[in-house]
């Protein structure tokens, strides 16, 4: 037995794996709808969370053009932003429902998101996202 430790969320192997998920999933509405979504909704619960070490968060900070940056220790200490012009496609706008658990279990990794969500609303990179995830 083990603790999980919510600081390592998203972990970066979640983070890798996000990529192609989220290349997924907006591959099946582009075949669907012709282009890329503007807005993609996440529920995010707390012991899904802990089962895919933040997989789901990850495709977050992917839609959105984040990149995590980890410590030594692998705890997540903050998120950059990618340029646009290193991302190949637009921002993507999220909408995020959190349960309370997973509120109260990750609020770290909610805190950084906030954050960098408020860096992106002030980003003048010519396509700055228009709104912005509620959390």
């Amino acid at each position: 037995m083990f603790g999980f430790d919510p600081a390592k969320v998203p972990s970066s192997a979640a983070y890798n794996a996000a990529e192609q998920e989220l290349q997924n999933l907006l591959d099946a509405h582009m075949a669907d709808n012709g282009e890329y979504p503007e807005k993609i909704a996440f529920s995010l619960w707390a012991g899904e969370t802990q089962r895919h070490f933040g997989m789901l968060e990850a495709q977050v900070l992917r839609a959105l053009g984040l990149q995590p940056v980890w410590d030594r220790g692998g705890n997540l200490v903050k998120l950059d932003i990618i340029p646009e012009s290193a991302l190949g496609r637009s921002r993507i706008d999220v909408v995020i429902q959190a349960t309370s658990v997973y509120r109260d279990q990750f609020d770290g990794f909610m805190l950084k998101l906030s954050a960098a969500i408020e860096e992106l609303v002030q980003l003048d990179d010519g396509n700055a996202l228009q709104k912005t995830a509620s959390v």
